[in-house]
């Protein structure tokens, strides 16, 4: 019988900081507190984006509820520094100047509600098991559309029809999250966040405040519990109409991915009944502290005080639970089987452009030999480790290795899943 009890965590270490960064966040010191510099109230939030945009219809009132419990949670368990503060006031203001935006776009162009959103494809799986490279290596095809940071974080109009310059969006995306890798140099070696890479659509969801990346990056539990408890469909119903405003002028088949999806399956194929979904698959013992180290290393990006302890019971107490129920969904139909493919990234790190093959044969797609030679390319451009590596063991994480593998053994054994050495 295994042990079900919480972990005893190992102290995590972070990184140490730029010594620049350490005097900036010192700077908050003569004030008692980063709040004092750095405002978060609802008020000064909808002013500045109002403000900024020349706008004020945010298109309804449904995103309040989690825009007014995110704010509280961030003044109240985040424990955000100054340099916290202003990451994240960054970001709630520009997802606010996007709501303003899409609104709109939607209110100057009604048309845009009859753009169609036709057979898409989602990629999920747990965090850190192959979900980025498959997205990266599927959108390779012209026969697909995934989109773009840039166009995710700041969506509008075409610029012919008065929207922002892509070049602009660009720009302004770029310098976002290149300044990520300055403020947590080793960030850069667990992800790459370019402006024009694909993206997931936990970026998009941002502007709704229905987004678990709020979640990803601060400790805010209560906020986190209201959008797990939350009407999946309500996010799925902003999702499309985010994706309408990007699609509209130009038809496409949408190649979409977020590892979250993974705890929305149902309500996915509810909204989209002619979707398709590709689940990565990895050994839990790998993703687990990459994962954890991941979450840990965010969170100190904007904040002195991270309970590594708390990350990694919330994985520990959550992927199970999500595992066994893709099992138990597609046993009973719940999620549809067949529309759904299974890449294990073994394989997928292993021999990819044979993957690729496979997975294009479950689609019922057609694998050319143009999209070979740029999957390619591509993989010859982006040798393991070129940013240096992403350093994380299993036994940073305090659990016991026969405590995770009774609990994922259910998971294991249904995908057939490779232990990693």
């Amino acid at each position: 019988m295994s042990d079900q009890s919480s972990p005893e965590v190992l102290d995590w270490q972070p990184s140490p900081r730029p010594p620049w960064l350490s005097q900036f966040n010192n700077l908050a010191l003569g004030t008692g507190s980063p709040a004092a510099l750095v405002s978060l109230d609802a008020p000064s939030l909808i002013g500045a984006a109002k403000s900024a945009a020349g706008l004020d219809d945010f298109g309804g009132e449904e995103w309040k509820e989690g825009f007014d419990l995110l704010l509280a949670d961030l003044d109240g368990t985040a424990n955000l520094n100054l340099m916290g503060r202003v990451l994240v006031r960054l970001e709630i203001v520009r997802s606010l100047i996007a709501r303003l935006r899409i609104a709109h776009a939607y209110a100057t162009h009604p048309q845009i509600e009859q753009e169609i959103i036709d057979r898409p494809v989602f990629i999920t799986g747990m965090g850190r098991s192959g979900t980025s490279v498959l997205h990266e290596l599927l959108a390779l095809d012209p026969a697909f559309r995934a989109p773009l940071t840039w166009e995710l974080l700041h969506p509008d109009l075409p610029e012919a029809e008065g929207g922002m310059p892509v070049e602009r969006r660009m720009a302004v995306t770029d310098a976002e999250h290149t300044f990520w890798n300055v403020v947590t140099p080793e960030y850069q070696t667990m992800h790459d966040n370019r402006a024009d890479a694909p993206n997931e659509c936990g970026e998009g969801l941002l502007h709704d405040f229905r987004s678990t990346t709020w979640g990803g990056k601060h400790n805010i539990p209560s906020y986190d519990l209201w959008l797990a408890l939350s009407d999946q469909l309500l996010l799925f119903s902003f999702h499309r109409r985010l994706l309408k405003v990007l699609q509209y002028g130009r038809a496409s088949r949408w190649l979409l991915k977020d590892p979250m999806h993974l705890a929305r399956l149902r309500a996915l194929f509810a909204a989209y009944p002619d979707a398709r979904v590709v689940v990565t698959h990895r050994d839990p013992m790998k993703v687990l502290p990459s994962a954890a180290s991941l979450m840990a290393t965010l969170r100190w990006q904007r904040s002195d005080i991270v309970d590594n302890s708390e990350i990694v019971a919330l994985l520990f107490r959550s992927y199970p639970i999500l595992l066994n129920r893709l099992i138990e969904d597609r046993a009973t139909g719940a999620v549809p089987d067949d529309r759904t493919v299974d890449v294990l990234y073994a394989d997928l790190m292993g021999n990819p452009l044979a993957t690729l093959a496979s997975v294009y044969e479950r689609l019922g797609l057609e694998f050319t030999s143009e999209h070979q030679n740029r999957a390619s390319t591509y993989l010859a451009g982006r040798p393991k480790d070129r940013r240096g590596s992403h350093l994380y063991i299993f036994d940073d994480l305090g659990l016991r290795h026969q405590q995770v593998e009774d609990s994922f053994e259910p998971y294991v054994n249904e995908y057939n899943i490779p232990q990693e050495t």
